[in-house]
């Protein structure tokens, strides 16, 4: 099928002439007014359109504005005959999106260049358009995918309540949480950070969940999970790293390893659980982690949460910091969560997120 152009000009000269130099390769629709132009341009659906200035009526620049509305994707060659004000009329011819401005009279191969580089670009976009329409349908397989590797945001497992908050600032991000149950009355859980975003950091959440579930057989031992994620980021380019924590509870204590994430809280009364060793990094031969055990009384509750917490930014450009975090510990549970979240977007004025934020809280249910 040949592409279609629609040649206006209220010269019959022209018109005929523009008409023969392009009906060879084209389809061409040639007349000479205005107003019926508007009246076929529907039925017709040209792909660029060839406009005199200068017409009774409606004049060129009128009728690309109409032209436009109807087909917003239409190219537009503006011609004039009249070399008077032939700058001003530029200018509005770019103003006007105009494909571009000729003056007459023109070479036959000018006009046929002109044409066939106009409609080399249109096969361009339309390629970067189908281009672009294939990675947004991939990313949000990746998309649905990654939130797939969630577990309910709210849950209560082996009479431990569960609660968490994911919000990622991208549409593929380096955050992750999971939780499963451990023997008869425990729980086991993590928080992970993967440095930057996109594909590579999707794969790496993928990654360590996977790395978290295939210690189930031996109980989820924070060491071994962490030993595990640092085993399976070997094969990610360096530009990732992981922080990561990894605990288990069951009645009255809590194990973890802190791969260089945040501090955790429990309380009360409130502490900070400090990190047990370094980020979880492709080029450390060794995680170089050790798992420490503290205390859980029945009473406790336990937050874990990622960097884009306490360095979201405030107008000024301060950070949210641990100590105002530790002011929104409010409530339980979910509506613990609700409130930290609400907190930090208050903080932030209305702006959009700097950086991946998820929360994850545990208590007795």
């Amino acid at each position: 099928m040949k592409a279609r152009i629609l040649i206006v000009d209220d010269d019959p000269h022209m018109l005929e002439g523009a008409a023969m130099v392009l009906d060879k390769d084209y389809e061409v629709l040639a007349l000479g007014d205005p107003r019926e132009a508007l009246d076929r341009v529907h039925g017709f659906a040209p792909e660029i359109a060839i406009l005199d200035v200068r017409m009774p009526g409606l004049d060129g620049f009128q009728l690309m504005a109409a032209l436009k509305e109807t087909r917003p994707d239409l190219d537009v060659i503006l011609m004039t005959g009249s070399v008077a004000e032939s700058d001003r009329k530029l200018v509005r011819a770019i103003r006007g999106e105009a494909f571009y401005f000729l003056l007459k009279p023109f070479e036959r191969t000018v006009l046929l260049t002109l044409v066939e580089r106009c409609f080399k670009l249109r096969r361009l976009a339309e390629s970067n358009r189908r281009q672009m329409r294939h990675i947004q349908a991939e990313l949000a397989h990746a998309r649905a995918f990654q939130r797939s590797l969630l577990p309910p945001a709210e849950a209560v497992v082996n009479g431990w309540a569960l609660a968490a908050r994911y919000q990622p600032v991208e549409e593929l991000c380096g955050d992750l949480y999971d939780y499963a149950p451990w023997g008869d009355d425990g729980v086991a859980f993590f928080v992970a950070d993967v440095s930057n975003h996109g594909a590579g950091a999707a794969m790496l959440t993928a990654m360590i969940k996977s790395a978290f579930h295939s210690c189930a057989p031996a109980g989820f031992p924070p060491q071994e999970i962490t030993e595990r994620v640092h085993a399976g980021i070997k094969g990610f380019q360096t530009d990732h790293f992981v922080t990561l924590l990894a605990g288990r509870l069951s009645r009255g204590s809590l194990e973890y390893v802190n791969a260089g994430h945040p501090a955790a809280l429990l309380w009360p009364p409130l502490r900070e659980l400090e990190p047990t060793g370094i980020v979880v990094h492709p080029e450390l031969s060794q995680p170089g982690l050790s798992a420490a055990t503290v205390p859980f009384p029945d009473d406790a509750q336990l937050l874990v949460y990622t960097d884009g917490v306490v360095e979201a930014q405030g107008g000024g450009g301060e950070r949210f910091e641990l100590e105002r975090l530790k002011g929104a510990l409010q409530g339980t549970g979910a509506t613990l969560l609700d409130h930290v979240v609400g907190a930090v977007r208050d903080f932030g004025g209305g702006r959009p997120l700097g950086d991946d934020v998820t929360l994850l809280t545990v208590a007795r249910a």
